[in-house]
C-alpha cells in the first residue's frame, strides 16, 4: 500500500470509532467500559499493523469471543467489521452482524439507528477504500506497462534507424563500386584505345607540326587516364565496408559460435581493411581445418595510435602445421604494414595483431588483386 491508501484506512477507522464511541457514551460508563474501549482500539490497531490475513483473523475471532462473553464489546463491532471486509472474511463478518443485532434488539430505536448507521458506514467506507486501492494498483500497472512499452518502442525505433542508416551506407558503397566498374570498363577502355590510336598516328606521321600536336594530345589523354584511374581506385577503396565484409565471412562458418566485437571509425585505410579481412578469413579457415574449437571470438578496435585485431578460439587440438603457408601469409601482411603479430596456442589458438595508424607500406609488398 502507498501512503494514500494507508491514510484512507486510518481516516475510515477513526470516523467509525468515533461513531461507535458516541453510541457507547449513552450507556453507563465505568472502569470496565474504559477497558472495552481500549481493547477495541488495540485489536483494530493490531489488525492495521500486521495486515496479515491469518494473524488478523485470530485477532478478530478473539474479539468476537469477547462479544459473546460481554455484549458491550458488540458496540465496536462495526470497527472490526471494517477489517473483516478488508480481509474478505465473509463468514466471520456474517457472524459479527448477528452478534451485533442480537445485542441491540431490546434497545431503543435511537441506539439501534446509530449502531446500524455505524455498521452501514463501515461497509461503505471499506468498499470505497477497496475500490480506491484497486484503482491505484491498476493505475500503477498501466503506468509501468506504458513505460515499458515506451522503452521498447524507443529501442525498436533506434534499431530501425540504425539499420536504415546502415542500409543507406551499404547502398552508397555498392553504388560507388558500380560506378567505379562502369568507368573502368567503359571510359577507361575508350581512353586506352584512344591513346593507342594516337600512338599509331605518331608512328605514321611525318610532319613535325602534326607530330607535336599528337604528342600534346597523347599527354592529355595519359593525364586524363591517370586521373580517372586515381578516381576509380578512390571510389573502389571507399566502397570497401570492413564490418560488412567480416560479417559476410562469419556467415560462412555457421557451425561455430562466433562473437564479433567491432569498434572502428570510417577513416581506415584500404591496406588495413584488406589485411584484416584476409587474416580473419585465413584464421577461420585454419580453425575449421585444424582445430576442434566450437567458439571463436573476433575483436576489432581502433585506438588513438594503432588498430587492434584479436582472434581466439577455445580449441584444445593444436595445429600440426604451425609455420604453414597461412600463418606465414598473416605475418607477411602484418609486417608489410609495420605491425606486430603474436600467435599463442596455449588455452586455445589466439592471434593478436596491432598495426600503427601512421605507417609506410613496404615497397616490395605484393598487393592482392583488388577484385578478390
Amino acid at each position: 500500500m502507498d501512503r494514500g491508501d494507508i491514510m484512507a484506512i486510518i481516516i475510515d477507522k477513526i470516523i467509525i470509532f468515533f461513531i461507535c464511541l458516541f453510541s457507547f457514551l449513552f450507556l453507563s460508563v465505568n472502569r470496565s467500559s474504559v477497558i472495552i474501549v481500549l481493547i477495541a482500539v488495540t485489536v483494530s490497531s493490531l489488525c492495521y499493523y500486521f495486515r496479515l490475513k491469518k494473524v488478523n483473523t485470530i485477532f478478530l475471532i478473539f474479539y468476537c469471543g469477547l462479544c459473546v462473553l460481554n455484549p458491550l464489546f458488540c458496540i465496536f463491532l462495526p470497527l472490526m467489521l471494517y477489517d473483516m471486509a478488508l480481509l474478505q472474511l465473509k463468514v466471520l463478518a456474517i457472524l459479527s452482524i448477528f452478534l451485533f443485532l442480537s445485542y441491540w434488539h431490546d434497545n431503543t430505536i435511537y441506539h439501534i439507528g446509530i449502531s446500524l448507521f455505524a455498521l452501514l458506514l463501515s461497509y461503505i467506507m471499506q468498499d470505497r477504500t477497496n475500490r480506491y486501492t484497486r484503482l491505484q494498483e491498476e493505475y500503477k500497472k498501466l503506468r509501468d506497462t506504458s513505460q515499458e512499452l515506451n522503452l521498447y518502442l524507443s529501442k525498436k525505433n533506434k534499431m530501425l534507424i540504425e539499420n536504415q542508416n546502415y542500409e543507406i551506407h551499404l547502398a552508397t558503397l555498392q553504388e560507388r563500386n558500380r560506378i567505379a566498374r562502369e568507368i573502368h570498363d567503359n571510359v577507361g577502355h575508350m581512353l586506352s584505345r584512344s591513346i593507342l590510336q594516337v600512338g599509331a598516328l605518331l608512328t605514321l606521321s611525318k610532319e613535325d607540326t602534326l607530330s607535336q600536336s599528337l604528342i600534346m594530345l597523347k599527354d592529355t589523354l595519359n593525364e586524363a587516364m591517370n586521373s580517372i584511374r586515381k578516381s576509380i581506385h578512390g571510389l573502389y577503396d571507399d566502397s570497401i565496408d570492413l564490418k560488412a565484409n567480416i560479417q559476410g565471412i562469419i556467415e560462412q562458418f555457421q557451425d561455430y559460435k562466433i562473437e564479433f566485437d567491432y569498434d572502428m571509425s570510417e577513416g581506415v585505410s584500404k591496406e588495413v581493411k584488406y589485411c584484416f579481412i584476409m587474416i580473419i578469413k585465413e584464421a577461420l579457415s585454419n580453425t575449421a581445418k585444424h582445430s576442434n574449437a566450437n567458439k571463436i571470438e573476433i575483436i576489432i578496435r581502433e585506438h588513438p595510435v594503432f588498430y587492434q585485431l584479436l582472434i581466439r578460439d577455445n580449441g584444445t587440438k593444436k595445429s600440426q602445421n604451425d609455420a604453414g603457408i597461412g600463418i606465414e601469409s598473416m605475418k607477411t601482411r602484418v609486417l608489410n604494414l609495420n605491425g606486430n603479430i603474436s600467435i599463442d596456442q596455449r588455452n586455445g589458438f589466439k592471434i593478436f595483431i596491432s598495426i600503427p595508424k601512421k605507417n609506410k607500406v613496404k615497397k616490395e609488398r605484393v598487393y592482392e588483386d583488388r577484385n578478390r
